[in-house]
């Protein structure tokens, strides 16, 4: 794969990883659903699960969004973003986010992750 072509692909994947992020941070499990392909599957350490309908792929996310909420994520803010293309339909994406105590200082932490990342070297 040429350069041009894999960058072009690479910012096609960070695209729709954005999308997703946004979605899943607004709490928009219809949206989220979007994202997803059914039947979906989950891996973890406690084994695979195959959740075929979407209103089950809904209620997993429900069930994530509730937990990150309890411990303190909801305010937080994408920092990195590895994707790794294993072929023209599959890639592989990390992700890091950094959490935040209220959404001002959340604003605020973005802001400044982005006025570092477009000033010139």
């Amino acid at each position: 794969m040429n350069e041009k072509v894999e960058q072009a692909e690479k910012t096609a994947v960070d695209h729709a990883f954005r999308n997703y992020n946004d979605v899943f941070s607004r709490g928009d499990l219809s949206a989220i659903g979007q994202h997803c392909n059914v039947p979906f599957v989950v891996i973890s350490s406690q084994g695979v699960e195959v959740l075929p309908t979407m209103s089950e792929i809904e209620g997993f996310y429900g069930g994530i969004l509730r937990d990150l909420r309890e411990r303190g994520y909801s305010h937080s803010i994408r920092s990195e973003l590895h994707v790794k293309l294993l072929d023209q339909t599959t890639a592989v994406a990390s992700t890091v986010f950094v959490r935040a105590p209220s959404r001002r200082i959340a604003g605020k932490l973005c802001n400044t992750w982005w006025a570092r990342w477009m000033t010139p070297v």
